[in-house]
């Protein structure tokens, strides 16, 4: 049952918008705090109403959406929320049809907008989008200009589009405003937010696309071109199935599986009639994703049979090849219920397909501080044992970011670690072994051969069982990664793994990726181990400042033999052990502001001696070491400071450095004097032999000793050769 109501976005709006946010702790007063508390709570419900408004364009429309304005910035509770959505195709545009919620001329309102990010477009999109000018406006939709600011935004009395054209505004968007006075239900808001959402898609579409659309108003504009026999019109539509052709269309192992076989069975187990939400809250998964996924299913259908799809002022709507859909009664939760079609339902239960229903697995709820003595244990228990520290550090390293490399000499134990952690907190592993002929996405994500049939590549598996139980981590670990060029055959997950965005109900999603248009699961985990030798490529920056790189090279050859090798039972760990908690460090770090301060300080410095020799980093390796300091913080800290900041530097600025030249030298000599001590003051026939006194001696507390170490070794391979890198 629904608990709130959209009128709480704007009572929010109306009574904190603007003001000044302190977290608690900062608070002078009792009274101060308690308003404080008010704020927040009233801000997470406003922010949660408006995703669901999201949601319910989402599950309306072929679109993807994108951050959504959190309820407090910098300090301040938030004047307005804002989410741009896209088409999945044109997601990198900065053409995209938005919803707000904002206080404007001195009203409190709605709008749906096709709007442009004119400060970061190219002339090109400011070209495709002066497209929206070209057509009439509907007469329920208005024009609004403005300049940088939001005070100079301004409702346009001008209706003509050939007037606002040639007037040079600007900034020009096309909106449908809800005023607060036109809604007085949730139905009522949502019809009208979905009918001004109808009526700007075909703005947005020729603005991005500018495909045969007539020059008529735009209800009347046809920009797909789809043929008659396509054109269903409302309840008259159906893709025309009986019975027996769904069970012969559910009995294809290309279209039901345990991703959409899982999807149906979930509707099924509701009787056939249930919104998004409801089924995202009984199997822990967000609506976002299940709405995506039924995109997909009914996308992959009229492919296989070539069923009609239902038609809106020209908007392909695939959900009804699978669906009757209809708005939710107050009592139900979501905005939008999804029924199974009769003959549909009727086929999955001849079908069984209850045979897929989604697990909903019991796991532990456990602290970090308890879980990582237990996986060492469960590791010590296999007969396998490694150095103090690296358990912790490769949580760290996860945790931070679902992307890592194990770097080393061969046989080690890199492969083995992520087996063997992935087992012992109950997650799910699959080995890779990279070819070496790999040379883009299609090797790893599948292709089509020559009779048109789609062969799937090694990591579909693994993006099925994610996808089939969000909440059990799965570990992906390709093996010798480096024996293909990285940068090619990973250059799609490299880019898609940057589009990160948290989701209210805390899950994470990516742009799409391959064949998966819901992205890259949340709890899917890709580490990479690596032999640096002749026989391998060595690693871009491009690589290396997307993953925490730990190296595995020097190992006690002494077998211990006093452990105790009794059975171990392993853990049972939900998602959230690995799933990362920080994202955007302007917005999610706000409330350890202090402290990120004090990293970034060390950083700042850092990168003053790596400017020497051009080598200095940008903000996504700050962000990422600042992450994984922010996540060593919890439970009272998983590893020291120090040693956790010296992890980072071993894993994010080192691998980076290589080069001949003196300035190179230069620069490592002084990043040692930062770890360590001032080697100058040493005897020694060269700067790398006083770097070894100083290692050497006990009375020299080195702050950071791993990676002085390692400068050091890197100094002296630069004497000895000529040119030097962090590799062996």
């Amino acid at each position: 049952m629904k608990n709130h109501s959209y009128h709480e976005i704007l009572s929010y709006l109306k009574e904190f918008s603007g003001e000044k946010y302190k977290m608690l702790r900062k608070c002078n007063s009792d009274e101060e705090r308690a308003y404080m508390e008010k704020g927040a709570e009233a801000g997470r419900i406003a922010r949660s109403e408006f995703s669901e408004l999201v949601d319910t364009i989402v599950a309306q429309f072929d679109l993807r959406p994108g951050k959504i304005t959190q309820w407090q910035n910098s300090g301040t509770f938030v004047s307005y929320f804002w989410c741009q959505l896209k088409e999945s195709e044109y997601i990198d545009s900065n053409i995209s049809l938005s919803l707000l919620a904002e206080k404007a001329d001195g009203t409190y309102r709605f709008r749906v907008s096709v709007e442009l990010a004119v400060e970061n477009s190219s002339p090109e999109e400011r070209d495709n989008y002066r497209r929206i000018l070209e057509i009439p406006l509907k007469n329920n939709l208005v024009y609004i200009s403005g300049g940088n600011n939001a005070n100079e935004f301004k409702v346009l009395d001008e209706r003509d589009n050939n007037h606002v054209k040639n007037a040079n505004y600007k900034k020009v968007q096309v909106s449908q405003i809800i005023d607060e006075s036109e809604w007085n239900s949730d139905i009522e808001l949502i019809n009208l937010i979905l009918q001004g959402t109808s009526d700007l898609m075909p703005y947005y579409e020729y603005a991005i696309k500018g495909e045969n659309i007539s020059k008529e108003p735009p209800e009347k504009s046809d920009e797909k071109s789809i043929p008659e026999e396509k054109k269903p019109i409302d309840e008259a539509y159906s893709p025309g199935f009986s019975k027996l052709e769904w069970l012969e269309i559910l009995k294809d192992p290309e279209i039901i599986g345990p991703v959409w076989g899982g999807l149906l069975a979930a509707f099924y187990s509701f009787g056939g009639d249930a919104s998004c939400k409801q089924l995202g809250e009984k199997y822990h998964r967000s609506a976002t994703s299940i709405s995506g996924t039924c995109t997909q299913l009914a996308k992959a259908i009229h492919k296989k049979t070539g069923c009609p799809v239902f038609v809106k002022n020209g908007i392909e709507k695939y959900w009804y090849i699978l669906f009757v859909i209809r708005d939710a009664e107050q009592k139900e939760a979501g905005s939008t219920v999804w029924k199974l079609r009769p003959e549909l339902y009727d086929a999955l239960t001849q079908f069984d397909i209850m045979r897929y229903q989604w697990v909903i697995e019991e796991v532990q709820s456990v602290s970090v501080k308890e879980v990582l003595p237990q996986v060492k244990t469960f590791i010590t228990s296999k007969g396998f044992s490694y150095p103090e520290g690296l358990i912790e550090n490769f949580y760290l390293s996860l945790k931070s970011k679902p992307f890592v490399i194990l770097a080393g000499t061969s046989g080690t134990g890199k492969t083995r670690l992520v087996k063997l952690f992935a087992e012992a907190i109950g997650a799910e592993y699959k080995l890779v072994s990279v070819r070496p002929d790999w040379s883009d996405g299609s090797d790893l994500f599948g292709h089509f051969d020559l009779n048109g049939k789609f062969i799937k590549g090694p990591v579909c598996e693994c993006f099925e069982i994610a996808d089939a139980n969000p909440q059990k981590p799965v570990f992906l670990c390709l093996d010798e990664m480096n024996l293909a060029r990285v940068e090619y055959y990973l250059s799609d997950f490299l880019s898609v793994i940057e589009s990160r965005e948290k989701q209210e109900d805390g899950s994470i999603q990516t742009t799409g990726i391959a064949q998966y248009e819901t992205g890259i699961p949340d709890n899917l985990y890709i580490v990479g181990t690596v032999n640096m030798d002749e026989t391998t490529f060595p690693f871009s920056r491009k690589v290396l400042d997307r993953a925490n790189t730990i190296e595995f090279n020097y190992v006690d050859l002494i077998p211990v033999f006093d452990d105790e090798f009794s059975p171990q039972e392993p853990l049972r760990v939900s998602n959230e052990f690995l799933r990362s908690e920080y994202l955007i460090l302007a917005r999610d770090c706000a409330n350890e502001s202090v402290y990120v301060n004090e990293i970034c300080g060390e950083l700042q410095a850092i990168n003053e001696i790596l400017r020497k020799a051009n080598a200095h980093v940008g903000y996504r390796v700050r962000d990422e070491i600042v992450f994984y300091m922010l996540e060593n913080l919890r439970d009272g800290g998983v590893l020291k400071k120090e040693e956790a900041f010296d992890n980072e530097i071993m894993q994010k600025i080192l691998p980076r450095l290589q080069g001949s030249s003196a300035s190179v030298r230069d620069m490592l000599c002084e990043l040692f004097k930062y770890c360590a001590a001032d080697h100058s003051q040493k005897t020694g026939d060269s700067e790398s032999e006083k770097m070894r006194k100083v290692l050497e001696d006990e009375g020299i507390a080195c702050l950071y000793k791993k990676s002085a170490e390692k400068l050091q070794m890197m100094v002296r391979r630069f004497e000895e050769d000529g040119f030097t890198s962090y590799w062996l």
